[in-house]
């Protein structure tokens, strides 16, 4: 039995030790500047990760950009979970790596988030969360809306159970779902952006994902003094 034991532990460290040298070898880690436990032991940054993960196989020419700060003209930040930019346009994403049962509608404020155990949790409407994040973009950027697409992707273990949701006028999605989403738009939307296009956006907005810890914490201040119990 203790020869079990010591397997499971051993292949537990060997599992780790692949799992932490593919993050480290990551564009993430780079760009992201988070540590793989800071990572790994937080529910939003794995989902993030792994929507970066994602990304990463589906376009070689396009680029991937997590957790952009984007300036607002009041002098705050819009904090923007990943940004896909394409051939067809930037994609802004808003990650929720939730479980459970997802009940909401576009137009209503907050959705919540049901457990087997009736426990609930609600959190702000990712739609105009995310209409937030491309308003502050587009302003930024100067550019219309036209290159701007907004996806929700929710964690795998999710169960959408309002109606309304998939019929909403933005894609919620699971991960798995990216790639024949994104096939479509390949195949059927216009081209908005050359090669030449996708690197200079990339680099104008890679310094919005490499800000300092101070910019950060801010955000994270004004977040929290936002947030309302229900």
């Amino acid at each position: 039995m203790d020869g079990i034991v010591i397997g499971l532990v051993l292949l537990g460290i060997l599992i780790l030790k692949s799992s932490k040298r593919k993050y480290d070898q990551s564009g993430y880690k780079e760009i992201s500047q988070h540590s793989y436990i800071e990572v790994y032991f937080d529910k939003g940054r794995l989902g993030e990760y792994r929507l970066y993960q994602e990304l990463m196989k589906l376009d070689d020419n396009a680029k991937v950009l997590p957790n952009v700060y984007v300036p607002k003209k009041e002098g705050t930040t819009s904090e923007i979970d990943l940004l896909f930019i394409a051939k067809t346009g930037i994609y802004v994403f808003e990650s929720k790596n939730y479980g459970g049962w997802i009940y909401g509608s576009e137009k209503r404020r907050y959705w919540t988030q049901t457990f087997p155990n009736k426990t609930k949790h609600s959190f702000y409407n990712p739609i105009m969360q995310n209409k937030g994040h491309i308003r502050a973009l587009k302003a930024y950027m100067g550019i219309e809306d036209v290159y701007f697409h907004s996806i929700i992707i929710f964690g795998e273990n999710a169960t959408i159970k309002s109606e309304e949701l998939w019929q909403a006028s933005v894609p919620i999605l699971k991960r798995h779902q990216l790639r024949k989403k994104l096939a479509r738009d390949y195949a059927t939307l216009p081209v908005l952006l050359t090669e030449k296009d996708m690197d200079t956006v990339y680099v104008n907005l890679k310094p919005l994902a490499q800000v300092s810890g101070e910019i950060r914490d801010q955000h994270i201040a004004r977040v929290k003094q936002k947030q309302i119990k229900f």
